[in-house]
């Protein structure tokens, strides 16, 4: 009866029930069409973006504008944390490879906050490794040192991305340059700086500063035959070049270390690097100066001077820049601190009530136990104290924590006045007198002076005594007509041939060689304004 029944309905409404099924069949279809249009789009979307950071990455030493305008790009239409730390990552180098610094010091923080809360974790370690190098090209070694601990702390646990802080912490460590020579490293670029070049330029450069010149150039072949093969760009190879001059001056090879610096002007000109523009125009003057030819000297001498002015500033901005940022962050940790102290404090209030309304209702309810209520109190008092004492000893240590900062800043500022003034001049200036006079012991200023000067004492001394004598044989004509052993006592040498040892240092070129170079440009000048 009941399949009769059925058969008989199924019938009587096949069509309805067709149309039924065809109608669930199209939005099924409508919905997996939908999902699949959307999962293509994201793909296709990834997929742009990754080729653009490749196309980024490729212009980075080559042409750093168009660098800038796919980075940019990337930046407006990103909305993830690990392409924004990317992006900003690329522009903070991009901007540092063109001098721009403070630029590239606010593009890093911003890398760092993305990459904070990026699942990327290679993408963290890059942008603290690089906020180290920037931290230290600015003189800010504490800060970069924290920044190089932060990146072992999040490699840990990962042997891959632990390999890779090690290396190029490694390989970007003073002491460890000599070992550089037995290395291979599959992408050098990966451990290079950028304010120094790649690791074969700067082991060249290690060897240079040793005098051993033949390593040195072994090595300068090197960094020009990779550069090559792998076509680093043109900015490796500006710093290769601008590096290599000084093999060729300290072979005395003038006009070789003259093409050289005319090739890093040449690489170097789509960067319009000051930092780099100085040095090369600095160092084309001297190899003038040497030759006589001192009408090209002054040129390059002044265009030395103006990219020297303009690197100042934009150090000085970005130094400014980033301590103020730190102190943001410090404020507003302070600001949590003393946020969560007060909440601490509102709570501890409230069960105190709480523990005194329980308290007077128990001594009313309870008269005949006043006296164990009394011993629980006096209990709680004694732990509540106890904490106050911790509480209070944490803070003395705090305090006493930061004294040798607040005390190395005084130093410095003490330091600083001393270089104004003309107390170095004194013959027997000394490690201790001058430790004395600035209430301070020995071994403490000697550390000073090597931590922020990078230099021993009588290293730090000798530089501000030369640069006092030069500067009077500059702006005051009489300084010209004394002899050297004069000279050398005015600025408190003891000894002639000190000075003269000394002034070579620091200027390359001996006194009465130095004096010959002033008179005839005095001269000229004469001749000059009288035609």
């Amino acid at each position: 009866m009941i399949t009769s029944f059925i058969n008989c309905f199924i019938k009587q409404n096949k069509l309805f029930l067709c149309i039924t099924l065809i109608g669930m069949h199209k939005k099924l279809l409508f919905l997996l069409l939908f999902f699949s249009n959307i999962t293509f789009l994201f793909s296709q979307k990834n997929e742009e973006v990754g080729v653009l950071f490749q196309k980024s990455e490729e212009t980075l030493f080559r042409n750093p504008e168009q660098c800038l305008k796919i980075t940019n790009h990337i930046v407006h239409n990103s909305t993830t944390p690990n392409e924004l730390a990317q992006a900003y990552l690329l522009l903070s180098k991009s901007y540092f490879t063109s001098g721009k610094f403070m630029l590239a010091a606010e593009n890093i923080l911003l890398a760092n906050q993305q990459a904070e809360q990026s699942s990327e974790k290679d993408i963290y370690i890059e942008s603290l490794l690089f906020s180290s190098e920037i931290y230290n090209f600015l003189g800010l070694y504490e800060v970069a040192n924290q920044h190089s601990e932060k990146a072992k702390m999040v490699a840990q646990k990962d042997k891959k991305l632990e390999e890779r802080v090690k290396t190029y912490l490694y390989f970007n460590t003073p002491d460890n340059k000599h070992k550089r020579s037995d290395s291979n490293l599959t992408n050098e670029l990966n451990y290079s700086f950028l304010s120094k070049g790649t690791i074969q330029t700067q082991l060249a450069t290690e060897y240079l500063s040793q005098s051993k010149l033949d390593s040195a150039l072994v090595y300068f072949q090197k960094s020009i035959d990779n550069n090559k093969a792998i076509n680093v760009g043109s900015y490796w190879e500006m710093i290769t070049a601008l590096h290599f001059s000084n093999y060729f001056f300290a072979k005395k090879e003038y006009q070789n270390a003259i093409e050289q610096l005319n090739l890093a002007i040449e690489k170097g000109k789509l960067f319009s690097n000051d930092y780099f523009q100085e040095s090369i125009y600095e160092k084309l003057s001297k190899n003038y100066l040497v030759t006589n030819n001192i009408i090209k000297y002054r040129e390059l001498n002044q265009k030395a001077m103006t990219s020297g002015s303009n690197v100042s500033t934009e150090l000085t901005l970005a130094t400014n820049y980033v301590i103020e940022q730190l102190h943001k962050v410090n404020e507003e940790k302070i600001d949590k601190a003393r946020t969560f102290q007060n909440n601490i404090n509102w709570i501890l209030a409230t069960i105190a009530s709480v523990l005194l309304l329980g308290w007077l209702f128990m001594k009313w309810l309870f008269a005949t136990r006043i006296q164990y209520m009394i011993d629980i109190i006096s209990y709680l008092k004694l732990i509540h104290n106890s904490e106050t004492k911790t509480e209070i000893n944490e803070r003395v240590l705090l305090k006493s924590i930061s004294k040798p900062k607040e005390i190395e800043e005084l130093l410095l500022t003490k330091l600083t006045k001393f270089e104004t003034g003309e107390k170095f001049l004194n013959k027997d200036m000394s490690l201790a007198l001058l430790a004395s006079q600035l209430d301070t012991n020995t071994k403490y200023l000697s550390e000073v002076i090597n931590k922020y000067k990078g230099k021993n004492f009588n290293v730090y001394i000798n530089e501000l005594r030369i640069n006092y004598i030069v500067s009077k044989l500059k702006t005051n004509p009489m300084y010209l007509n004394y002899k050297v052993s004069y000279l050398a006592d005015e600025c408190g040498f003891s000894s002639h041939s000190s000075f003269s040892t000394v002034f070579k240092n620091c200027t390359g070129i001996k006194p009465n060689v130095f004096i010959q170079f002033l008179m005839k440009d005095r001269n000229e000048n004469n001749k000059s304004s009288a035609a």
